[in-house]
């Protein structure tokens, strides 16, 4: 999933405390990157990076976890998400199915879900009490899966979403079951309170209508919801978008878009809508993007999917580049490895059957 920006103060500190060793601008190289996704997770009492990159046309999904190397070739990767609990998740196009990938005492084992009247393109996930939240391109759908794979729409009538985010919030105190009556929620959720995983704002990307980019002019729409019903509150980026790639929230005050046609990543104030400042340019160069296909945000770091360069970029959003080499490091030592096969424990898992819903 891509990785949540609501980042501990410990790992803020661990940041913070690591040597810088790698400069700006190194090329991690990958064939055609499609989807990136990226987390800290604890391990033996340590936060390490937990890293999956999709290949489509490779058939593979490359997973760096707990130290270990897992290659997983399916046939039509396309989004890649990690849950609260370290699983990995793939949306397959070609088997119009959802994989999970999860830990045993046999190394590595896999669920795979297949639905030809929910699942066609499916691009992005997100988790929220145990469900799995399902963005599909192909059917223009967000749907909810519970913990026995039975789905719900709870969205629809997308045109070509590509990109979504969930951010759970504590409800209104004084009717917490109306999410129409929602204002002061933001407020509670930014005051530092418990969040309550019941309600939770939700940005999904939309292309408005088919046709070029010049008429398209897509949004970002943000709904609050209970992952039973949703409520429209606002538009993101109107005439500025041109083709959404990834979506995240920084600092719980900026939405975060990066537009794959543009090669740049947009901020726009989550409480206001209004636009902020965008950075990034079209370009080989190692500062450059072309046609970037997805995000995750660590700490300031925005890791990407530079599909177009055929590699892995880190940039930090506020410029300070210097403090994103720890990450830089971490993740062109797990680029090596998997270019190299050059690890320890590593594993390799074929997806063979699907269980039809």
């Amino acid at each position: 999933m891509k990785c949540r920006i609501f980042i501990t103060s410990i790992f803020c500190i661990y940041l913070a405390a690591l040597i810088p060793l790698f400069t700006q601008g190194s090329d991690l190289e990958f064939q055609t990157p499609s989807s990136i996704a990226a987390r800290i997770i604890m391990n033996d009492g340590f936060y390490k990076l937990s890293m999956a990159i999709s290949q489509p046309e490779l058939g593979k999904v490359f997973w760096w976890i707990k130290d270990s190397l897992v290659e997983i070739s399916t046939q039509g990767p396309l989004g890649v998400a990690i849950d609260d609990s370290g699983n990995l998740w793939i949306g397959d196009e070609s088997r119009n199915a959802i994989i999970k990938i999860y830990e045993d005492q046999q190394g590595y084992s896999y669920t795979c879900i297949n639905s030809n009247t929910y699942i066609d393109q499916p691009v992005d996930f997100e988790f929220m009490n145990g469900k799995l939240i399902l963005l599909d391109s192909g059917k223009g759908t967000v749907t909810v899966w519970d913990n026995n794979f039975n789905p719900a729409v709870l969205l629809q009538g997308l045109i070509y979403p590509s990109a979504m985010k969930l951010v759970p919030v504590t409800p209104v105190a004084d009717k917490p079951n109306d999410i129409a009556k929602n204002s002061g929620v933001r407020k509670l959720h930014r005051s530092g309170q418990t969040t309550i995983e019941d309600y939770a704002y939700l940005y999904v990307s939309n292309l408005k209508q088919a046709g070029s980019f010049d008429t398209n002019r897509p949004v970002i729409h943000e709904y609050y919801t209970d992952l039973n019903t949703v409520v429209f509150q606002k538009d993101f980026g109107k005439n500025r978008l041109e083709l959404p790639a990834g979506i995240e929230i920084l600092d719980n005050a900026s939405l975060l878009v990066l537009d794959a046609h543009l090669a740049n990543i947009y901020a726009f104030d989550l409480a206001s809508g209004l636009y902020q400042w965008r950075i990034g340019k079209y370009g080989m160069e190692p500062d450059g993007w072309r046609n970037p296909s997805s995000v995750a945000l660590i700490g300031i770091c925005a890791v990407i999917a530079d599909r177009g360069n055929d590699r892995i970029t880190v940039k930090a959003i506020n410029g300070d580049n210097w403090r994103c080499n720890s990450v830089l490091e971490e993740i062109e030592q797990i680029a090596q490895e998997i270019q190299n096969r050059d690890v320890k424990d590593s594993h390799q898992l074929t997806i063979v059957n699907c269980e039809e819903k």
